[in-house]
């Protein structure tokens, strides 16, 4: 993968920030249900499902890699299981939709820490090289 090809530390922070609000819905769900709160239920899936909304918009929409079409594929699935949640009140439905979104949320914080190392090193070689060549110039006037 070439860096032109990883997404910038900010864009990468801003996924990271709706899948821990995906996640708080998600257990808000949970919390709803035990408490049998049904408004509080379809509000928190309601704010679950926008924010999947989101994440899903921002694919590729011609991606048709694995990673792409997978993430496109668990997305939908959890779509459908926020439905499902609401039709059946369905506790282990919400705790296993923020099981499986768990993982994806992980690997988006590691790729933000990525990109931001790279943004940080890609700063400091510019800086160096700077620094370098206003030394040359000063070694040669």
């Amino acid at each position: 993968m070439l860096t032109s090809d990883l997404p910038s530390s900010r864009d990468a922070e801003i996924v990271v920030e709706l899948f821990d609000r995906l996640l708080v819905h998600l257990r808000k769900t949970v919390a709803c249900i035990d408490e049998r709160d049904v408004e509080g239920r379809f509000k928190a899936t309601g704010a679950a499902l926008d924010i999947l909304c989101l994440l899903y918009e921002g694919l590729d929409p011609e991606g048709r890699d694995s990673w792409t079409e997978g993430t496109r594929a668990l997305y939908l699935h959890v779509i459908r299981g926020l439905a499902q949640i609401n039709v059946r009140d369905d506790r282990r439905a919400a705790e296993s939709m923020a099981m499986l979104v768990t993982p994806l949320r992980q690997a988006w914080a590691t790729l933000c820490a990525q990109a931001s190392l790279i943004e940080s090193a890609s700063t400091f070689a510019t800086i160096s090289a700077a620094a370098t060549l206003n030394a040359q110039a000063g070694a040669h006037a």
